[in-house]
């Protein structure tokens, strides 16, 4: 995938993840290893690779989230 398609992939994300938190489907707790990343869909001058990181643990926390439900 290209730099841009993972950034667009993370954005997406990020929005299923304050869906998630908005209908409390999602704790504080639940997005742990994410937010450490510190970097937002927004950091275009990030580099791919940590775009690319941030959709693999985001992906599967959202997993970890819905299978709870």
């Amino acid at each position: 995938m290209k730099k841009e398609e993972f950034i667009h992939l993370h954005w997406i994300l990020t929005k299923i993840k304050k869906w998630l938190e908005k209908d409390g489907i999602a704790n504080n707790g639940s997005f742990k290893k994410y937010n450490e990343l510190n970097i937002s869909p927004q950091q275009i001058s990030k580099p791919k690779e940590e775009h690319k990181e941030a959709v693999k643990i985001l992906s599967e926390e959202l997993a970890q989230c819905t299978r709870q439900v």
